[in-house]
């Protein structure tokens, strides 16, 4: 294996680091690139398989695009909290990835909610 430079910047600057390895980070940037990739828990079905495959990201992206508040609380999407799509009727109770069940909603809303159903509060 050839030595080679690690390609993360690290505060503005390339990583110092030198290696031997078939990666293009040096083992502890490696490391932490296969954690932020490998969000699921051990066991876990993939999102795909869960139902969030290519359509799923098709019509989300609609909605999204479509929101300019969140349907719960009114606010405007912001960097920290920004707009996702959210089930009426959530899946585990029935619900589909259907545009009609679907309402631009706030990581936060989206996230308190969960898998209950819950009325309008604007």
């Amino acid at each position: 294996m050839p030595r080679r430079f690690c390609i993360e910047i690290v505060n503005g600057e390339p990583c110092a680091a030198i290696f031997d390895g078939p990666t293009q980070r040096c083992p502890p940037h490696q490391a932490a690139a296969d954690k932020r990739r490998n969000t699921d828990a051990p066991g876990r079905p993939s999102a795909t398989q869960r139902g969030y495959g290519a359509e799923w990201r098709r019509v989300s992206a609609q909605v999204i695009a479509a929101s300019k508040v969140c349907h719960w609380c009114g606010e405007q999407p912001t960097k920290d909290n920004p707009m996702t799509a959210d089930h009426i009727v959530p899946r585990a109770l029935g619900g589909t990835n259907a545009r009609s069940n679907l309402v631009g909603a706030c990581r936060r809303c989206n996230s308190a909610r969960g898998g209950k159903t819950r009325r309008k509060r604007r």
